[in-house]
């Protein structure tokens, strides 16, 4: 369980789940409990998706 202000959220993920939090929380210097608390936990996976694509897009234009 998660405290945070008034929110409350319930945590039971799989690995990968708790690991893709992890390296994203890291990746913006969050605490993980901040990283859950900014999003929506339905959309954990599309989120860091989107991230993940932000980043390759980024590396490509790079590369040009």
């Amino acid at each position: 369980m998660i405290k945070k202000g008034n929110v409350r959220f319930e945590i039971s993920m799989e690995k990968e789940a708790y690991d893709l939090i992890s390296k994203f929380s890291n990746a913006y210097h969050m605490r993980k409990s901040e990283f859950i608390v900014c999003c929506c936990l339905n959309h954990i996976q599309n989120i860091c998706t989107a991230i993940e694509k932000s980043k390759q897009n980024k590396k490509q234009k790079g590369e040009k």
